[in-house]
């Protein structure tokens, strides 16, 4: 059993607590003595609880919820809530227009930063005005149900602004980060084809101003079916004259008055989201999401995050993941965003922390690799900052290895929750996260997500426990991808999830399922290790290399090679260390003794780097595929794709 590190004072105070007293009276209770009885209870009865989260969700919809979902002849063609209706972009204003009503217009509810600086404060007045003003001009532009609006904008207010405004004229919203070169955008884009673009003058990375003005005529000139492309002009370049003729300013786009908002209800299943797959290994698949993604993150930051009306979260994300779809639906729960953009280690790696201080924030979301990084970078100076009102701190975007819940525990905070969470781009969500009721285990994430019907299947397809696994889901969730773009078989879909297990959705991660029903991530299925046939997750070598005091990064990678599979790994050494041969038999020592002879690899190379996506993903797959010869497209996807010259140039014994 792994060790205890969080425990809430008072689990019966929270909202998941709430939810499974609910059910007292109404049906058997007997499955509520703990989470995992009530959570195999959700899993079980499907029908039932998503039916009852629609009920208390508080979520505006009409018509009747039963039933809950319409089972197709596939998972995938599951049909939700048939006979309901609502609003994607309502729902996020209901709380700021029940708030003007009651006279609290002048509240802040989005504080925004670019790096070292305040960029915006937007009061509630303010967040309704700027969408009922965007709303109007897509109007008067003759925006229509089922069109597409992209944006390529920082992660800013107006980026905000613009996805509800779109999403509650039941538009089709789709977004990506201008730090994308111009492929890696029309790449997403020219699939998608909107018919309305946002775009930004310029972004800020390390105090330095990115123009992108000179990128325009090749991004409008990829889309052909544009109607209009707008630019905001965030960073201050010159745009006279626009390098378009259908460009224009975001501040002319904008209607000067504001008219009543009336809000169209739209089927359930109604096109909301356009989501992008990472790409590093060939198109980006383009997921279409309906308004199940609202439901179920609602789910998410209501009972497994706890989040209350006026509690503040951050995230530290891009408008290029899907975290950061997931934080704005916290304004669907009243609660206060904050944003950041740029780099969080500029000016110093105190950055975000200061921020959290400033902005008294409950929530602090980020990465594994962030808590990496800055780990990696020594600087504690961030120790001196009140953070008392800071209660839960969410990693995900890669395994959160145990000396990291150390780390956080030993020079962070003590009494934060430390929230591990783990789903994808696919189900803008997570399969498993965070819980309030349930204790902290070093190294584990605690519990599989309600309704989410998990388990770990060995080779043999069987359920298993206390070994590694495949993470399948037996039952369809709200949050399924409608389709793919440009799939009209299904046949990109199918493939995608149900391959490998017809009818169960194989999300293509390796893991364990603990004694305790926690979970631990050992890393993605097709980055597995499988030397001699045994399957090895490469988190495992990770968290004994890293710990090397001369290591600064790592990455592991199996090689396909004479019939079999041959681990290869690759260090990159702390300023002014060295590899030699005696550090070289002290990896192998370490990883032999603490992990497994079958861990141990055959070759081991000091690199000058890791690439890693931008959200700070190691990108095995990509090295994989350039040591066996293999294509690696979409390169700039990658924040640092020079790197894979390396890795191209080395020459590697047969």
């Amino acid at each position: 059993m792994n060790t205890e590190l969080w425990r809430h004072s008072n689990p019966d105070s929270t909202e998941m607590a709430r939810f499974i007293q609910s059910f007292r009276g109404k049906i058997d209770t007997s499955f509520l003595k703990d989470y995992h009885s009530f959570h195999q209870w959700t899993t079980e009865k499907p029908e039932w609880f998503w039916r009852e989260l629609l009920v208390q969700s508080g979520l505006d919809f009409i018509g009747n919820p039963e039933p809950s979902f319409q089972r197709g002849t596939l998972m995938k063609d599951t049909r939700w809530f048939p006979h309901v209706r609502m609003n994607f972009g309502e729902n996020l204003l209901l709380p700021s227009l029940k708030k003007q009503k009651e006279g609290r217009g002048k509240e802040t509810v989005i504080t925004s930063y670019v790096e070292e600086k305040l960029y915006r404060s937007i009061s509630v007045d303010e967040l309704i005005s700027e969408v009922n003003r965007l709303r109007d001009a897509f109007l008067k532009s003759g925006i229509k149900p089922g069109d597409r609006v992209a944006v390529c904008m920082p992660n800013l207010p107006e980026t905000l602004f613009i996805m509800i405004a779109a999403t509650s004229l039941g538009a089709i919203f789709s977004s990506s980060s201008p730090d994308f070169g111009n492929s890696a955008i029309l790449d997403r884009f020219s699939q998608v084809a909107p018919q309305y673009l946002f775009l930004v003058d310029g972004y800020f990375y390390k105090g330095k101003t990115i123009d992108k003005t000179s990128d325009f005529s090749e991004i409008i000139s990829g889309l052909p079916g544009l109607r209009k492309a707008i630019v905001l002009q965030f960073a201050g370049t010159d745009l006279t004259p626009l390098s378009d003729k259908n460009a224009i300013r975001y501040s002319e786009f904008l209607s000067e008055k504001e008219s009543t908002m009336t809000f169209e209800k739209f089927p359930f299943t109604n096109p909301t989201y356009i989501m992008f797959s990472s790409g590093t290994t060939g198109l980006p698949k383009c997921m279409v999401q309906g308004q199940g993604v609202l439901l179920n993150q609602v789910k998410e930051l209501k009972y497994h995050l706890d989040l209350k009306e006026e509690e503040t979260l951050f995230y530290f994300t891009t408008c290029g993941w899907m975290m950061w779809n997931w934080m704005a639906s916290g304004l669907a729960l009243g609660s206060k965003l904050v944003l950041f953009d740029g780099n969080p280690f500029y000016p110093e790696p105190s950055r975000l922390w200061e921020i959290a201080a400033e902005t008294k924030l409950n929530v602090f979301g980020t990465s594994a690799g962030y808590l990496s990084a800055l780990k990696k970078s020594s600087y504690l100076e961030y120790k001196n900052l009140d953070l008392s009102n800071l209660r839960t701190i969410l990693s995900t975007g890669s395994p959160l290895l145990p000396e990291q819940f150390d780390f956080v525990y030993e020079n962070i905070l003590h009494t934060v929750q430390l929230s591990s969470i783990s789903g994808g781009t696919d189900l803008n969500g997570c399969f498993v996260l965070g819980n309030p009721i349930v204790p902290v285990r070093r190294g584990e994430i605690q519990s599989a997500g309600l309704g989410m019907a998990v388990e770990i299947w060995n080779e043999k397809g069987k359920p298993t426990k206390l070994e590694e696994g495949e993470l399948v889901c037996l039952q369809p969730f709200p949050s399924m991808p409608l389709f793919f773009l440009n799939d009209r078989t299904g046949e990109k879909y199918l493939k995608a999830y149900f391959e490998k297990y017809p009818n169960v959705w194989r999300h293509g991660d390796f893991c364990i399922q603990t004694e305790e029903d926690g979970f631990v991530i050992l890393g993605r299925s097709d980055a597995t290790l499988n030397p001699g046939g045994v399957r090895i997750g490469t988190s495992d070598i990770y968290r004994i290399v890293e710990t090397i005091s001369e290591i600064s990064d790592s990455l592991a990678v199996g090689q396909t090679h004479k019939g079999d599979v041959r681990v290869i790994l690759f260090v990159v050494m702390r300023e002014g260390r060295e590899f030699t041969r005696d550090l070289e038999k002290e990896i192998r020592f370490r990883i032999k003794k603490e992990a497994s002879p079958r861990h141990v690899p055959e070759l081991i190379y000091s690199a000058p780097g890791i690439p890693y996506t931008r959200n700070l993903k190691k990108v095995e797959l990509a090295v994989k595929n350039i040591l066996e010869k293999k294509e690696v497209s979409n390169r700039e996807s990658l924040s640092n794709p020079e790197i894979l010259k390396y890795y191209e140039d080395l020459v590697i014994p047969d």
